[in-house]
C-alpha cells in the first residue's frame, strides 16, 4: 500500500474546495435573538429546521453553503457555513423524539421548541462552522416565512485597513 503524494492530494483538496465554493448557496434564517446569541458564543452548534411539509431548507442546503441569520423583528445579525447536513422525512412524534434525544445539547431548542414541532413530518439538520457576527446582508422584504434560499453567496466584509489593489489577489 503506497502513500499518497502531498502534492496531488492537496491539488485534489483545492479542486474540491472550488467545486463547492461554486455551487454555494446562500440562505437567509430569522432566528430569535436567543438562538443569535447562542451561535455567536459557539454553544449551539447545529441549526434546526422541522416542518410538517417538505420546505426549505429540506434538499436545499448543502455543505459549503452559508446561513446569514437575522434576528426576528430585526436586522442582519450573523453568518456561519454550513458543515454538514442531515435531513429526515417521514417523522411522527416518536421520530421527533428521538431527535430531540439526540440533538438537543447540539440544537438547544429546549423542551418547548421540541414539544411544538412534536408533528413535524421533515426536518433539516445543518452542522455551523465559523459563526461571526454579520450586519449586512441583500435587500430582504419579510415574507412570513423564516427561512428563504437566495444564491450565491455574497463576498466576505472587505478590511478597511488593506488597500483596494491588495485586495484584488
Amino acid at each position: 500500500m503506497g502513500s499518497a503524494n502531498p502534492t496531488t492530494s492537496q491539488a485534489a483538496h483545492a479542486r474540491i474546495r472550488a467545486q463547492r465554493a461554486d455551487h454555494a448557496r446562500t440562505h437567509l434564517a430569522i432566528i430569535g435573538s436567543a438562538y443569535l446569541v447562542l451561535i455567536l458564543a459557539g454553544l449551539k452548534s447545529v441549526e434546526s429546521r422541522l416542518s410538517l411539509t417538505r420546505r426549505e431548507p429540506f434538499g436545499r442546503v448543502r455543505p459549503g453553503d452559508t446561513i446569514l441569520f437575522r434576528v426576528r423583528g430585526g436586522g442582519y445579525a450573523a453568518r456561519a457555513r454550513v458543515a454538514r447536513v442531515e435531513s429526515f422525512e417521514g417523522l411522527d412524534p416518536d421520530g421527533v423524539r428521538a431527535l430531540a434525544e439526540r440533538y438537543e445539547p447540539l440544537v438547544r431548542g429546549g423542551r418547548a421548541y421540541w414539544a411544538g414541532k412534536r408533528h413535524a413530518r421533515y426536518a433539516t439538520l445543518m452542522w455551523l462552522e465559523r459563526p461571526r457576527p454579520e450586519t449586512r446582508g441583500p435587500a430582504w422584504t419579510p415574507h412570513g416565512r423564516a427561512w428563504l434560499t437566495l444564491g450565491p453567496p455574497p463576498p466576505p466584509p472587505r478590511d478597511p485597513r488593506r488597500p483596494a489593489h491588495a485586495r484584488a489577489r
